[in-house]
Formats: structure tokens, C-alpha cells, sequence
């Protein structure tokens, strides 16, 4: 019980801060004017040029959606036209492109294997690539974007040389732990 008591006075004064700057409009956003009420001092108002901006990759560190493929490192050592196969995909691929083909498949009712297909030709990702052999398998949970991504790689990999196929891994566990869009193995299809 007294644990109680001690808990509760900063508990209503951290309410009380938090609701002194609720006022519309002391986020920045402009989103109306302030009322002269006691929870719009100074300490609340918006500071000039305080906005959501946003950034720009000019180093392009981030891949689209951060799409980073998993590739099981033995595997990766084995086989040295893999990764030059999957950082072709990881240079030619955009947010956009990964909207548009969702777009293609949710909305549109094409079919995944179709959309990557048509990605895969229409990129010209696959000129020039190293070639390799033996067997990959594409694993992809089953969403729109996973299935299409495992499609892209799958048919990347082929164009390669490997003997690639697509395996679906189920669905996201209960948003906790997500599995990995996407993930290599090798292993007999």
C-alpha cells in the first residue's frame, strides 16, 4: 500500500508536464493556435524550423525497405558468384519498385512469380553476372513482398547458373520475432 502512495505524486506531476503541452499545434505541426489557456506557455510552444524532415541517403548505406538477403557464410565461401549475384539485386532494387510490384500483385492480381520475373528482365540485373552452380533454395514467409523478393532472388540466382527454387517459410510469428524476408540455404530442392 505505501508503495502505492509513493508511486502516485510522480506519476501525476509526469501527467501533468505531458498534458501542459497538449495544446493543438505545440507538436510544430501548425495544427491550430494556441488558446492562451495556463497549458500553452512558453515552454510549450513550437520553435521555428522544429520539423519531421525527411533524410536523404546520399551515401546509399540503406537498401530499399532494408531488404538484406541471409546468406549461410560456408555456403557464401563455396559458391563466389552468389553474393555478386545478390548485391546486383541489392544495387538495382527500390522502395518504389517494391510498391509497384506490390501494387501488381495485391491490387492488380497478378501473380508473384510473374511480377519478379518481369522485375528481374525489365532491371537488366542480371547482365554481366559471375556464373555459378549447385543448389539454392529461396525461403520467403508468406506475405506479398516476401514471396515476391524470394521470386527476384530465385530468379536471379538461376540466371547465374544455380539450380535456385522458392520455399515458403509460413507467416510472421505474432509481430514478436519476424523471420527475415528472405534467406538462402543450400541444400537440395
Amino acid at each position: 500500500m505505501r508503495t502505492r502512495f509513493r508511486l502516485l505524486p510522480p506519476l501525476l506531476m509526469a501527467a501533468a508536464l505531458v498534458a501542459a503541452c497538449g495544446q493543438s499545434g505545440s507538436s510544430g505541426s501548425g495544427g491550430g493556435t494556441a488558446s492562451g489557456s495556463a497549458a500553452s506557455g512558453s515552454s510549450c510552444a513550437p520553435v521555428a524550423g522544429d520539423q519531421l524532415v525527411v533524410l536523404q541517403d546520399d551515401k546509399h548505406l540503406q537498401n530499399a525497405d532494408n531488404v538484406v538477403p541471409l546468406v549461410y557464410a560456408p555456403t557464401a565461401q563455396q559458391n563466389p558468384a552468389l553474393m555478386p549475384a545478390l548485391n546486383a539485386i541489392s544495387a538495382k532494387l527500390t522502395t518504389d519498385d517494391l510498391i509497384k510490384m506490390n501494387a501488381d500483385v495485391d491490387i492488380n492480381r497478378k501473380s508473384a512469380t510473374d511480377v519478379a520475373s518481369s522485375w528481374v528482365d525489365s532491371s537488366k540485373v542480371t547482365d554481366g553476372l559471375q556464373k555459378g552452380t549447385g543448389n539454392v533454395i529461396v525461403g520467403g514467409a508468406n506475405f506479398t513482398e516476401s514471396t515476391i523478393l524470394a521470386n527476384i532472388y530465385a530468379d536471379v540466382l538461376k540466371s547465374a547458373g544455380f539450380n535456385a527454387s522458392v520455399q515458403a517459410v509460413g507467416s510472421r510469428m505474432n509481430g514478436a520475432c519476424e523471420p527475415p524476408p528472405a534467406f538462402l540455404a543450400a541444400g537440395s530442392p
